[in-house]
């Protein structure tokens, strides 16, 4: 029976920006659009508001011209940002269904694997359902909440923190059972198009540890990633932000400057930190979905050797 290849499932991500660094160029530049879209709708919102807030913050009384604006712009705002939200989930399963296809047909590298169809269709309506299904989740906790509940009232603290984390490790347990079981079900839609279910639950039976090793990594690659990026906006930005400021002497009166005149001068770290985060970005969009497209090739029956390593 064929299994799951744990350490290569988990460095296949690595493979891919090796083999299409150009690709994985545009799958950043998808990410860093969605993410500009978020900022401009943020923007937007907070130039609305920002007469009002200044007239609450000097203390004096908003007049209802003022207030109306207010709430008009935080209204505008925020469905502004809800429908930044949705354009950036679109943007994030079209980079998603990217990679896998990336991996499951290497020949299909027409725009950066981009593609706009009905498997990133599926994986919208799959997602939605995965929403509805998380909201379910809670009801089966009901008989335990009130079991809490009674205990809290008999004075039962210990009881009551007992039950209580106990039920949310086995919360905890499900969740990550049921997303395991169907982790295969996007790159499956995406290797032939169509909505698979039922297969994508029986292709996991008894792989689920197999699956679970590939999530630790993936755990344990965000986690350096994060102390590395971290790393570096630290020591890149305050060095860029040192020379801007015309050195350490002067470092505290600059932080002091008015905030138009401080996002102005501040420029040339915007544009490196844009010029960084597509690479990074595009890289981190492999990292983390490659995986599992090479663990359902791994499952797949009938593949060669050589598409299983593309």
């Amino acid at each position: 029976m064929a299994d799951i290849s744990v350490g290569s499932a988990v460095g296949a991500g690595f493979g891919l920006i090796r083999r299409k660094p150009l690709a994985v160029l545009a799958w950043g530049l998808i990410e860093g659009i969605g993410l500009a879209v978020f900022l401009a709708a943020y923007a937007v919102m907070m130039v609305n508001m920002i007469p009002a807030l200044v007239a609450n913050a000097s203390g004096a009384q908003p007049t209802d011209a003022q207030a109306s604006q207010l709430i008009a712009g935080m209204l505008a705002g925020e469905g502004g940002i809800f429908l930044a939200v949705i354009a950036m989930l679109g943007l994030r399963v079209i980079v998603t269904t990217a990679v896998w296809r990336a991996v499951l047909h290497p020949e299909r590298g027409a725009w950066a694997y981009l593609r706009v169809g009905m498997a990133e269709m599926f994986i919208v309506l799959l997602l939605i359902g995965a929403q509805f299904a998380a909201n379910l989740v809670m009801l089966p906790l009901l008989p335990f909440l009130f079991v809490i509940g009674a205990l809290v009232a008999f004075h039962q603290f210990i009881a009551a923190f007992i039950v209580g984390v106990l039920m949310i490790i086995a919360l905890i347990a499900a969740i990550i059972y049921f997303e395991l079981r169907f982790a295969l079900l996007g790159p499956m839609i995406v290797d032939d198009g169509k909505f698979h279910f039922a297969e994508g639950w029986r292709l996991t039976k008894g792989r689920v540890g197999s699956l679970f090793g590939v999530g630790l990594g993936l755990v344990a690659l965000a986690l350096g990633a994060e102390i590395v990026i971290g790393l570096l906006v630290l020591i890149v930005g305050g060095a860029l932000l040192y020379v801007v400021a015309g050195g350490a002497a002067p470092l505290q009166a600059f932080m002091e400057h008015p905030t138009p005149d401080f996002v102005v001068k501040l420029w040339p770290l915007a544009v490196l930190w844009t010029v960084l985060a597509v690479p990074i970005s595009g890289c981190l969009s492999a990292i983390m979905s490659a995986p599992w497209a090479r663990a359902y090739r791994d499952l797949a029956p009938g593949v060669p050797e050589a598409q299983t390593f593309a």
